[in-house]
């Protein structure tokens, strides 16, 4: 086929149009050498990919919106000083070393820790962009972290005698603010959003689902949470209730501002009135973080449940046979006190799970991809800079985690959720992150760090996509599942049978019995006793499955608890042959645990005595009454007489 020309249009310019990569191109000029000198152009840029400037435009398209007015200016900043530093490069052309050398002239320029810390978290979200959209292979800036000897931004603490202060004048209108916020823990934004009917006295609750911002105007606008983390329900003491009941108003009625929400001018004028009144420095931001700090200290969650660690060490430390297994959690309270601060929050996660591995646990258990664990708790995405020093510490040590990534398909779906699972409060709205969004972040760790060597629970919730988890095994080696009910599993790999065996079949070493009844019922607020007649039946559930054989069928019966189908349900076996059987009740759970580690007494009751001195500090200023020191400071001695 002949080659088309360039011709000359009416109004004198010279024009070619060609196919370039699937895409007619127009290209245009005052002469012919002009036409080729663009389409030479045109074709070099289209084989170079995306700039960087290209790509950063693109991701602030996005993600502006989806951003609080107070965190847009500092992103604002970043991108431009990125876009300044990489601009017209390729994206596809900059390379990890280029990455850190910018960081580390910004630390040389005199930026603080958490200001490079955030332009990291642009950086980085700029290169994910690219993966996701442009297929760039990988993300260079996941394997940088922050340059070291950095100056850490210094966080003012309230002292004694300022909280006394505070607490003097709560009942006085200039005083209630400051106190709320104290004793919430709340952003100022999302105290002064609150309605009274938000506020359930009964329950005992607060319903947090927005902030006011002010955004540099007098008067404020409504949006979301900064993230979808943020809409969460707090605890609304009771020592809190005495102070604010007797001025609860109409159900529209702002909690801190009356009939209208309160203007910037108006909070202005009430903080400096306030602080000149008691002779105090502090404000809303350290009031929050001061409650924050508390919660960390008490090695206990935001609503106010202890660590079971302590116990279950103990429990460990008097069967010294090698056949009991530990798996630490990490503390949640430090999504708090770390919030916005993606370098100090990498550190403690690390130097947490450290301690936890020298007490004597085996691994660690995250429960932080559970839905309503991030809807509660302002937990980063995973694949942003915050996690990544715990990823590359887990990946380098070798730490088996345990981690409960989402929750079954239905819970999102007000029609096919049971009740049972509403009731626990496993029902999930369009503000909660959603299934793939939890697996992409995933996807993309695991890309970033393949040896991590995760146990992933309740099959990943893909027992219906098996390939989909057949492909995830075969490109991950270090990656295992379990088959905790859930018994939508269960359902699930009972209406394709052949599939089923197939995938056992393949993946038989990598599969772990698991049962999470007994931990449910004892970090239950109030603790429950554990039920042992639901327990077996779990145990029971997945026995049957494993072990009938499928030319016997069977009907599961629903118990009112944890079984999600109204009705009784015709199932088939797997009918596995021992040797599985063996691999899946203990063998592969050994295989990825390997020797139990011994526990260090000593570590743990002082773990113990750590956890009992925060409750208690939390008492003192009248916190957390629910939660007690006693059983914790009574295993601490415990420990320390195994110690000694």
């Amino acid at each position: 086929m002949a080659k088309k020309k360039i011709y000359q249009r009416p109004d004198g310019l010279y024009e070619k149009k060609v196919t370039i990569n699937g895409k007619r191109v127009a290209f245009r000029g005052k002469t012919e050498r002009e036409i080729v000198q663009k389409m030479v152009a045109y074709q070099q840029k289209a084989e170079s990919g995306p700039s960087f400037e290209e790509m950063a435009d693109e991701w602030w398209a996005y993600k502006e919106s989806r951003l609080s007015p107070n965190t847009v200016n500092g992103y604002r900043v970043a991108k431009r000083r990125a876009v300044d530093r990489f601009g017209n490069t390729p994206i596809k052309d900059i390379t990890t070393t280029q990455v850190r050398a910018w960081l580390d002239w910004l630390g040389n320029r005199g930026y603080a820790r958490k200001t490079v810390a955030n332009h990291l978290i642009v950086i980085t979200e700029v290169f994910a962009w690219a993966c996701e959209h442009y297929n760039l292979l990988a993300n260079p800036a996941t394997l940088v972290h922050i340059p070291d000897g950095l100056s850490k931004s210094k966080r003012t603490m309230p002292t004694d005698e300022e909280i006394a202060a505070i607490q003097a004048r709560a009942d006085t209108p200039d005083g209630r603010p400051f106190y709320f916020i104290l004793y919430t823990g709340l952003r100022l934004g999302e105290a002064l959003a609150l309605q009274w009917k938000d506020i359930d006295e009964e329950a005992g609750v607060i319903h947090v689902w927005r902030s006011l911002y002010w955004a540099g105007k007098n008067q404020g606008e409504f949006k979301p949470p900064k993230t979808e983390a943020g809409i969460r329900d707090v605890i609304y003491l009771n020592k809190l209730q005495a102070v604010m009941e007797p001025h609860r108003g109409a159900p529209e009625d702002f909690v801190l501002g009356g009939s209208k929400p309160m203007t910037k001018q108006k909070y202005t004028c009430l903080l400096r009135r306030f602080r000149k009144d008691a002779g105090i420095s502090c404000g809303p931001h350290q009031l929050r973080h001061a409650f924050a700090t508390l919660c960390f200290e008490a090695g206990i969650p935001e609503m106010g449940v202890c660590s079971t660690v302590p116990d279950a060490l103990y429990y460990k430390a008097v069967h010294p046979e090698g056949t009991v297994y530990v798996m630490g959690g990490l503390e949640r309270s430090a999504w708090f006190l770390h919030e916005g601060d993606a370098a100090a929050l990498g550190e403690d996660l690390v130097a947490q799970a450290g301690a936890l591995l020298a007490a004597g646990c085996d691994g660690i258990k995250l429960l932080e991809g559970k839905p309503d664990i991030r809807r509660n708790f302002p937990i980063p995405d995973f694949d942003t800079p915050a996690w990544e020093p715990f990823w590359r510490w887990a990946e380098e040590q070798r730490v088996p985690i345990l981690w409960h990534v989402n929750d079954p398909e239905e819970f999102w779906d007000a029609s096919r959720i049971n009740p049972y699972a509403k009731s626990e409060g496993w029902f999930y709205g369009p503000e909660t992150i959603n299934n793939e969004e939890q697996y992409r972040q995933v996807f993309a760790v695991l890309a970033c760090h393949p040896g991590l060597r995760l146990q992933l629970a309740h099959l990943f919730f893909f027992s219906a996509p098996l390939p989909r988890l057949s492909a995830l095994l075969r490109r991950y080696s270090e990656v295992r599942v379990d088959l905790t009910p859930g018994i939508e599993l269960y359902t699930n790999l009972a209406g394709d049978i052949p599939a089923a065996r197939a995938f056992f079949e393949e993946f038989g070493t990598r599969i772990l019995y698991g049962s999470d009844i007994g931990s449910r019922a004892s970090i239950a607020q109030p603790p429950r006793p554990l039920d042992s007649s639901e327990s077996a039946a779990r145990v029971d559930v997945i026995r049957t499955f494993l072990e009938t054989p499928e030319n016997e069928p069977y009907t599961l019966l629903p118990d009112g608890r944890y079984l999600f189908r109204i009705a009784p349900t015709p199932m088939r076996g797997l009918g596995l042959p021992s040797e599985a059987l063996e691999q899946v009740y203990g063998g592969n759970a050994r295989m990825f645990l390997g020797r139990a580690r011994p526990v260090d007494a000593a570590k743990a009751a002082s773990l113990a005595h750590s956890f009992a001195a925060g409750v208690e500090a939390l008492h003192a200023r009248e916190l957390f009454l629910a939660a007690d020191a006693v059983p914790l400071r009574q295993k601490a001695v415990q420990l320390q007489a195994l110690a000694e």
